[in-house]
This record gives structure tokens, C-alpha cells and sequence, in this order.
């Protein structure tokens, strides 16, 4: 076999083994967002906590699908990087980033109003 069909043949394989992959990843977290916007809805100690949980859950999601696409993508024309790889990875990253902004902000507008964090509601106490 000469070797550039076989490496194009192995990165065509790793390029749909990553894919699916980060797809597989992407159902997982999928279905934790799922069942934790289902245990906020249903009578519980902690609705807001879970509501939150589940759109961080659901970031992670986007962003598993979001480098999948990216690696896939780049994979193809590697050792050249395009636009549209580029673009899903940082926005993948972007995306991955967002549930700790997120947290950090409401923590520190909790602590600057003079509240107390509590870690098990995942809210603002203001006693």
C-alpha cells in the first residue's frame, strides 16, 4: 500500500473515531442537563441549584460538540489550520469557560451586596 493512501486512510479513521467520540461525550452530559432540569422541576429542596446545574451541563454539551466538530474539521487539512476549525474550537472553549464566569459572577455580586454563598442551594443567603 503506498504510504499516502495509507496515512489518508488512518486520518480519515481518526477523524470519525474523534468525532464520535466527542459525540458520545456530548450524549452524556446531554443527558445529565436532562435529568437535572427534570429533578429542578419536580418538588425538591434545591430547584434553583438544579436549574443552574443543568445549564452548565448543558454548556459542557455545546462545547463537546463544538471541539468534535473543530478536531474533526482540522484534522482533515492538518498540518494546515482553517478558519471554521479555529472557530469551533474557541468557541467550544468559550463555551466550556462559561459555567465558571458564570458561577464566579454570582458569588461575587452575592459577597458584594454582603450575602452569604450558600454551596448547597446554589444561591445568595442575604441573613
Amino acid at each position: 500500500m503506498n504510504a499516502a493512501i495509507q496515512s489518508s486512510v488512518y486520518r480519515r479513521s481518526i477523524k470519525w473515531l474523534v468525532l464520535i467520540a466527542f459525540i458520545t461525550v456530548t450524549l452524556l452530559f446531554l443527558n445529565k442537563s436532562v435529568y437535572s432540569a427534570w429533578i429542578s422541576g419536580s418538588p425538591g429542596p434545591y430547584p434553583l441549584g438544579w436549574s443552574r446545574r443543568a445549564m452548565g451541563y448543558l454548556c459542557y454539551a455545546m462545547a463537546s460538540l463544538s471541539f468534535g466538530l473543530g478536531l474533526f474539521k482540522g484534522i482533515q487539512t492538518f498540518p494546515r489550520a482553517t478558519n471554521a476549525a479555529a472557530v469551533f474550537i474557541v468557541l467550544g472553549a468559550l463555551l466550556a469557560l462559561g459555567p465558571y464566569i458564570g458561577r464566579f459572577v454570582l458569588f461575587d455580586s452575592c459577597l458584594d451586596r454582603g450575602g452569604s454563598w450558600n454551596r448547597d442551594m446554589l444561591q445568595c443567603s442575604d441573613e
